[in-house]
């Protein structure tokens, strides 16, 4: 599921002067005032940042004790499992990472509309940000290159007709086995299935707060990019899995027929049509296919 949304850990941390800083938080445009987003990226960006934070300190404490244990000479139960938790908590790690990204694009594009340096809260969130954003191209330029030297790696073990190589350097790799491992090898396409799906989860969000003046243009191309990847996944199937395969093909059908949806209440947006039966029809279709995407 971290393929397609955010994984949450059931809680809220209230910013500190929260009240304050919304009273100092910029203008932003009508579509996100009225549903109480702000313009301040730490505010927006709090919860993910609480996340990130209590989940890096877990890594931090296996790591710490796994540390403690590496001059010892008879390896214990206890090692193998803080080992086992470590590696565990390193790849939900990059789970978590991954799935704020889309946040990252979101939030800080809508702070820079309105960045004001002479607000020290601004300041500050300008600089989480920047972090952010090359946290951001770290990670992707480092998924690519990864994928690329787990190939090399693959097609020297079929020329030489011997795996060792390719077994020790996924080996090597288990703490960030969440990135390739749940995915076919034959092909680079299809390795690289998490840094696509990771790819336009970047550009809705761009998109979403670039292009909100012009709706039928921006569903237009969320639509575009739904089929992009349903091309994708229906022409490489890069799926180890047969449950995950399924399951993605289901959340493309929902966002395709969401996307359908939309662009045609856009359609009769621009055409100034009241249509009350058909925003009905379409809002509660598309209510339904909320409730779906949640389940499945």
């Amino acid at each position: 599921s971290y393929l397609t949304s955010p994984i949450t850990l059931g809680f809220s941390i209230k910013f500190p002067n929260e009240e304050e800083a919304l009273a100092k938080s910029g203008p932003v445009p009508y579509v996100f005032a009225k549903r109480e987003v702000p313009a301040s990226f730490l505010l927006n960006f709090w919860d993910d940042l609480m996340v990130i934070s209590i989940v890096l300190g877990l890594l931090f404490t296996f790591w710490i004790f796994e540390l403690l244990y590496w001059n010892v000479d008879q390896k214990d139960a206890f090692y193998h499992i803080l080992q086992a938790l470590r590696l565990f908590t390193q790849n939900f790690f990059l789970t978590q990472l991954y799935s704020i990204f889309g946040d990252v694009v979101l939030f800080s594009i809508l702070e820079y509309r309105v960045l004001n340096f002479d607000n020290g809260l601004d300041g500050w969130g300008f600089a989480v940000s920047l972090i952010f954003w090359l946290i951001l191209f770290g990670m992707l330029t480092y998924h690519v290159y990864l994928v690329i030297r787990y190939q090399k790696v693959r097609n020297t073990a079929i020329q030489t007709k011997s795996m060792v190589t390719l077994d020790e350097f996924i080996r090597s790799k288990k703490s960030i086995s969440v990135l390739f491992g749940d995915f076919k090898d034959q092909s680079t396409l299809q390795q690289l299935l998490l840094f696509f799906f990771i790819l336009r989860d970047l550009l809705f969000n761009f998109m979403l707060t670039m292009l909100f003046d012009h709706p039928i243009v921006q569903t237009s191309l969320f639509l575009f990019l739904n089929l992009l990847v349903i091309t994708l996944l229906f022409f490489k199937r890069p799926f180890r899995s047969v449950f995950e395969a399924v399951q993605q093909y289901v959340y493309e059908a929902i966002l395709l027929s969401v996307n359908l949806s939309v662009l045609v209440l856009a359609s009769l947006d621009g055409r100034q049509e009241p249509a009350p039966t058909s925003r009905g029809n379409i809002g509660r279709f598309i209510i339904a296919m909320n409730f779906a995407f949640n389940f499945f």
